[in-house]
Formats: C-alpha cells, sequence, structure tokens
C-alpha cells in the first residue's frame, strides 16, 4: 500500500499496517494518511533507537478529519541508545521509552519534524482498529534505578511516553547532584534546578536527563515518572 490512500474509506483489514520512515530535513514530513476509517482505533508512533549512547528526537502532529471538523495534537518524544561499555546500564530500551499514541474515530494524518535537524531521525508509525479504546496506555509510572560512582556523569535516558511528571530519588543528601537536561544534539538545554523537598516537578517531552555525582561517594538514584 502507498502512503497516502487516495480518498478511499478503508477497512480492518486494509488498515492494519505500519511505517518506518528515516525523517528528512522537510518540516512536516507526511508520513501516514488515512482519509476515513470504519472503526475507531489508536495511532502508535516512536522514534526508533537511533544506536549506543545516541540520542533522537521528533515533533509529531496528528490531524484528525471527521466530515465537517479537523483536530490537530501536537507531540515532542525523543529515544536514546544503550549506554556504552563501562557505563551502567539503567533501563532497557522499550519502545514506550521514545514514543506514543493517539485516538481516532474519523480519518487520521501524521506528519514528523526532526527536533534537531543535523541529528538522523527514524519513526515508526502503526495503526490498531479498537473499539474499545482505553485512555490510560502508555500512562502507567515507572521507576528507573541507577548507582552513579563519585565523579561519574550518567545518561539516564529520554523522557517516556505520556510522562508529565518527574521525581529524583536519592539516598543521600542531593548537594552533590547535577541535572542536567540535554537536546538530540547532546547540548544542554536547561538545568535541573528544582529541588523541593524531592516532590515531582515537570518532566519536559523530548529532552534526555544526565545526572553527574560531583560527591567522592558512590549514589543510589532511583527516577520516577508519572
Amino acid at each position: 500500500m502507498s502512503l497516502y490512500q487516495n480518498n478511499r474509506v478503508l477497512g480492518r483489514g486494509q488498515a492494519l499496517e505500519s511505517f518506518q520512515i528515516a525523517l528528512g530535513a522537510t518540516e512536516g514530513q507526511p508520513v501516514l494518511r488515512i482519509p476515513g476509517a470504519l472503526n475507531p482505533g489508536v495511532v502508535y508512533f516512536q522514534v526508533d533507537d537511533p544506536g549506543e549512547d545516541a540520542r533522537a528526537a521528533a515533533d509529531i502532529v496528528i490531524f484528525r478529519e471527521r466530515e465537517r471538523t479537523r483536530g490537530v495534537q501536537e507531540f515532542t518524544i525523543g529515544s536514546s541508545g544503550v549506554p556504552g561499555a563501562g557505563v551502567p546500564t539503567q533501563f532497557h530500551n522499550r519502545p514506550i521509552i521514545g514514543g506514543g499514541s493517539a485516538v481516532f474515530s474519523g480519518g487520521i494524518e501524521v506528519q514528523a519534524t526532526r527536533s534537531v535537524a543535523a541529528i538522523p531521525t527514524t519513526v515508526s508509525v502503526w495503526i490498531d482498529y479498537t473499539p474499545g479504546i482505553s485512555s490510560a496506555r502508555d500512562r502507567d509510572p515507572f521507576t528507573l534505578h541507577t548507582q552513579i560512582a563519585g565523579g561519574a556523569t550518567t545518561q539516564v535516558g529520554a523522557v517516556p511516553a505520556g510522562a508529565r511528571w518527574i521525581q529524583i530519588l536519592t539516598d543521600q543528601p542531593t548537594a552533590n547532584l547535577v541535572c542536567t537536561w540535554l537536546d538530540a544534539s547532546g547540548a544542554v538545554a536547561a538545568d535541573f534546578n528544582q529541588w523541593i523537598q524531592g516532590a515531582p516537578v515537570i518532566a519536559p517531552a523530548g529532552l534526555f536527563l544526565r545526572i553527574t555525582n560531583g560527591g567522592g561517594v558512590n549514589q543510589d538514584v532511583g527516577i520516577v515518572y508519572t
């Protein structure tokens, strides 16, 4: 099947399809378009694992098309490669780390743009028709754990799909921890300056967390996304 289905209404058997596309420099690159559908469903999308010690992020725009209306929803998603040799692995790479989903009940169009123009980025998009759509999908909280040696820096990875809040837990005072948010190129986007009694704070979608232990002893760190 082609990416664009002309203006046909697709049934369940026709629309269960997926695409994997390497994004170019075009802003709003078309990835998938189904002008009409017989059943409601979910469109899933992810930034594929970019490889060891690498980062990639994309802006995804979902257009929901009905007979007389057109809705727009935007997402920023990122994915991280497995840390290299000698760096502790904080988590297993799972599609949820760099993906998300949106419901639809009519036509749908997906466009994607690389968050950083110079970073090669591949996205996967797939459709699943289902009569019962759960609003809780991709929203389960989960925890990443790592031990950071004194003087060491750890790449924790991307903010996962659907996460709105981040809470950092430690077994020692946070004075020696420096947390930094990176963009997909590895440049510093912002420092984490929100140590408020360990309370949850906003998790910025599409950015990547780096933690440095400036103390002289190992420090256990847990990162909770909700």
